[in-house]
């Protein structure tokens, strides 16, 4: 999730920043959230699905994924012609990061271990801070 929130900024950052040296760091931001995202995204599959339809299941994400690209490319050229190459950049940057955000909000850590960490952590904090939400 980190990393579409990272892809989202890095594309907003190719609007608001000009030059190349803040271009190229913008790519690098972009490229590094890229790296965190793609074998996040393909673990989560195979962590949450059965070991008998495992398989399967990583098929059917990378088909959605990869029609993804075609169709975000075909999105990406009618916002550009309609509207403008930083339109276009800046919708994308958008659904990224909203896209970040909602999973950020839907999904929940699966392995028991880490998910008990995180629950006892959330509890340490309220404690210190009074928070009883």
């Amino acid at each position: 999730m980190g990393g579409m929130l990272l892809q989202g900024v890095a594309l907003g950052l190719l609007l608001l920043l000009h030059g190349f040296g803040w271009w190229a760091l913008s790519m690098g931001l972009l490229g590094l959230g890229t790296a965190l995202v793609y074998p996040t995204l393909l673990a989560t599959i195979a962590d949450v699905a059965h070991p008998d339809w495992r398989a399967s299941a990583v098929g059917v994400y990378r088909l959605w994924r990869d029609s993804g690209y075609a169709i975000g490319a075909l999105l990406a050229g009618v916002l550009a012609d309609l509207f403008g190459v930083p339109w276009a950049i800046g919708v994308i940057g958008a659904v990224t990061f909203l896209s970040g955000v909602v999973a950020s909000g839907v999904m929940r850590e699966t392995l028991p271990a880490r998910r008990e960490s995180l629950r006892s952590t959330r509890y340490d904090l309220q404690k210190k801070t009074g928070d009883t939400r």
